[in-house]
């Protein structure tokens, strides 16, 4: 057994909202650690991080990606994550990986939408967090001000471990209120206020040490040490650092602080599998597993599938065993990460997080365990799209191409949904913003010679009935030999909304003999298929076929599937047909300044407003519900009033009779194009 001192490892991702200073605290960290030669910038095309050619040319981070550091005997594993709402699923992705979570907070700008998204995902999946309030160097900063604003947001569990000397400009060092003793004279005042505060927050963390603050005793240094690491690794404590990257201050601290508090792998709760009844303890000496969370095509090595060791040892030049697909995979190259830098290594441990090259049958979220000693682990849940596009090819004879490219790129980004809407029959694609889909597409077009035009897609509207009606066909045809004969009588009634499709057989004394009635339920349901109204499906409609008629030898199968339909359509005609339309429960996260504006834009759109609730200091969540038709272009609008600050999730919820003007203008379009056709 190979000797690995996990208590050494740690691994956390770099989370925020856009242009927070998440990349060039990265480029700073490995500059500093002699890693990389130069400071990088993400402005000019040279940052360490930001290395994909669609982020040079857009100069902001749209891949996360994993960087090692080696520091003082410690093996620190770094996740860089975009800030833009569109590339939110590299972002749980990455926290996926990774055991903590560092929010990168702009002392100018302070708390915007994605540092209160990323605050709630953390708080959901229970991940210890770090928050560094960076760009103190920067006019108009303020570190209080902003501290404020974190800890009536997120709760006073969120506590400042080092305080800035020097303001804006002359922002210089930081001083820890950690240490017994102030090293800063002009800043005393400062410190001995925010100790307090610190020492407060930690007393409370556990009865003994509340009990030991309150008798007016002194924590020892073995105590404050270990009750602080128990405490972050238990989520009752989020240190708070500052700093800024682009002076280089702080910078040294937060790693020092990484190391010394932050918790290794072996410090966690056994990881559990999926049905809760497994579980793997992530230190080396257990059977080997893991779970990918990223995967990602490089134009030298092919695919390279990015995975987090959970437990035991993961070794090149034999099989793994995926639990997920139930098949074997192949491990021969292993790869470690810096920056866009690869290095081949034999083997990783518990805790560690890598990538293979060239698996042919993993997905994101897939389980690998040893064949013998298998377990599965929770799938990663990634945010559901919230724009949809049509995708029409611009050059004809290209649909498999692009089929075939999207269904591709998909596999690489969950958050990307690629579908072939079988009632409007048009290739769908959703994503979560117009930027995520723009970069998608350009991936298409690069990678695989297909180019498209985009598209508001159809809506799938559907139809039903108010009222009660019968239908009657006598399907009769005689051409020469054997002619067609079937007779129909049926009933049609509403049912409740979402209750679909029900076939009642009434005929009594075999005016219509068995084998025909299925063929009769067929007709019913070909002809459900396209309704009167608009040509759209049929739902939530009851059909009794009480009576009938047949012919001993020119009756068929096919001639009772016609009689049903032509039946069913003339009742449908006279049960006061309507158009039902999609709805969804949209949520909007916004800041106050905007948020009559964005109201009003829902309201316009048909919606309604189900609530609205604090989201933080200056931010407000908006809950509705709207017609999906209305919602296509949402998101679009919504980035231009907002400036993109806001953020935006929806979800399909149920369907509604649609307005009667609006109906009126769907089925004259419907008409128009029958007649045309």
């Amino acid at each position: 057994m190979k000797e690995k001192d996990v208590s050494k490892i740690r691994s956390f991702a770099l989370v925020g909202h856009s242009h927070s200073g998440k990349t060039s605290l990265v480029d700073q960290i490995f500059f500093m650690s002699g890693d990389s030669d130069r400071l990088g910038k993400v402005d000019d095309g040279t940052s360490y991080s930001d290395y994909f050619d669609d982020e040079r040319a857009r100069k902001t981070t749209i891949h996360s990606k994993v960087m090692k550091l080696d520091k003082d005997g410690h093996e620190i594993f770094i996740m860089d994550t975009p800030g833009y709402n569109d590339f939110f699923g590299e972002v749980v992705g990455a926290l996926a990986g990774v055991d903590c979570g560092l929010v990168v907070i702009d002392a100018v700008a302070g708390i915007q939408v994605r540092t209160t998204k990323v605050m709630r995902h953390l708080a959901d999946k229970e991940q210890p967090t770090f928050i560094l309030i960076t760009k103190l160097d920067k006019e108009h900063s303020d570190f209080e001000k902003t501290l404020g604003a974190i800890r009536e947001a997120f709760g006073t569990s969120c506590v400042p471990v080092n305080i800035p000397v020097g303001k804006d400009a002359s922002f210089k060092s930081v001083v820890s209120v950690l240490e017994e003793s102030c090293s800063n004279a002009s800043v005393k005042d400062t410190y001995d206020m925010y100790r307090e505060i610190f020492m407060e927050s930690f007393a409370e963390t556990d009865d003994e040490l509340t009990m030991k603050y309150l008798e007016g005793e002194k924590f020892t240094s073995e105590e404050l040490h270990a009750g602080v690491k128990k405490a972050i690794q238990q989520r009752k404590l989020i240190p708070v650092l500052c700093g800024s990257a682009e002076k280089a201050v702080g910078i040294k601290e937060l790693l020092d602080f990484v190391c010394e508090y932050m918790p290794s792998p072996k410090l966690f709760s056994p990881f559990k599998s999926a049905d809760g009844k497994d579980e793997r303890k992530p230190i080396i000496t257990e059977p080997f597993s893991a779970q990918v969370f990223k995967i990602v095509s490089d134009p030298y090595i092919g695919q390279l599938t990015y995975l987090r060791v959970k437990s035991g040892i993961l070794t090149t030049d034999h099989d793994i065993y995926n639990v997920s697909t139930r098949s074997k995979e192949r491990v021969n190259n292993v790869y470690s990460f810096k920056g866009k830098e690869q290095k081949q290594i034999h083997e990783a441990f518990a805790g560690e997080i890598v990538a293979i090259a060239k698996l042919k049958n993993t997905h994101i979220s897939n389980t690998f365990a040893d064949a013998d000693k298998v377990i599965e682990y929770p799938e990663i849940v990634f945010p559901n799209p919230t724009t949809y596009m049509a995708v029409h090819p611009k050059n004809e004879g290209e649909e498999e191409k692009i089929a075939t490219g999207l269904h591709q790129t998909a596999l690489e980004d969950p958050t990307l949904k690629v579908d072939r809407n079988v009632e409007t029959k048009e290739l769908i694609i959703g994503g979560l913003g117009d930027l995520h889909l723009d970069v998608k597409l350009d991936v298409l077009r690069k990678k695989y010679g297909a180019e498209v035009n985009l598209t508001v897609p159809k809506v799938a509207y559907r139809e039903t009935i108010k009222g009660l009606a019968e239908g009657h066909c006598k399907h009769k045809k005689q051409s020469g030999g054997r002619g067609q004969f079937a007779d129909v009588y049926m009933k049609i009634e509403p049912l409740e909304r979402g209750q679909g499709f029900e076939f009642v057989d009434e005929i009594v004394g075999g005016a219509i003999p068995k084998g025909f009635i299925p063929a009769v339920e067929k007709g019913v349901v070909g002809a459900m298929e396209e309704g009167v109204v608009a040509g759209c499906k049929v739902q939530d409609v009851r059909v009794r076929l009480y009576f009938g008629s047949y012919h001993t030898v020119d009756s068929s199968e096919l001639a009772f599937k016609i009689a049903g339909s032509k039946a069913f359509k003339e009742a449908m005609e006279k049960a006061q047909p309507y158009l039902l339309e999609p709805y969804v429960n949209v949520e909007v996260v916004v800041n106050d300044e905007y948020m009559g504006q964005v109201t009003g834009e829902v309201n316009v759109k048909r919606g309604r407003i189900m609530g609205i609730e604090s989201a933080g200091p200056g931010l407000q969540c908006i809950k509705a519900q709207a017609p999906l038709a209305e919602m296509y272009r949402f998101p679009t609008e919504l980035r231009s009033i907002t400036g993109g600050s806001a953020a935006f999730s929806m979800e399909y919820s149920h369907y509604e009779e649609v307005p009667a003007m609006v109906a009126k203008k769907i089925s004259e379009a419907y008409k128009r194009h029958e007649e045309e056709e």
